[in-house]
């Protein structure tokens, strides 16, 4: 088993996603563990790539930061009825605080598309 490391930059208050590779036809599914009062899950998804038996997809965590600093999301790709994980990994959140908007009516919009981690 490999445990591989990322990294991703977000913002007080903006939710980012990380995206996985997934199976649960396979028994397996993916496991986040975080710091409590650093992030808050505020769903957890999986979609199959497509409707073949069996087929897999993309299992996604959306997390909402709620304060400053380092923090760590820890997956585990695993049975739930087995101890040890098929697969760990690490994804380093670094927060900063949220973006003071300032008004400039002939700026861009507030269009911007929350930052995603995708690790398939």
């Amino acid at each position: 088993m490999r445990l591989e490391e990322q990294n991703i930059e977000a913002r007080i208050g903006e939710r980012f996603f990380i995206v996985l590779s997934s199976n649960p036809s396979t028994g397996y599914r993916w496991e986040a563990s975080y710091e409590d009062g650093a992030l808050e899950l505020l769903g957890e998804e999986y979609e199959r790539s497509s409707d073949l038996i069996g087929a897999g997809g993309h299992q996604t965590f959306t997390f909402l930061p709620l304060r400053n600093g380092e923090t760590v999301v820890h997956l585990r790709y695993r049975r739930p009825w087995l101890k040890e994980a098929h697969e760990e990994r690490e994804v380093r959140v670094s927060v900063a605080g949220p973006i003071v908007a300032s008004h400039d009516p002939d700026g861009p919009g507030n269009d911007d598309i929350p930052p995603a981690m995708e690790l398939l």
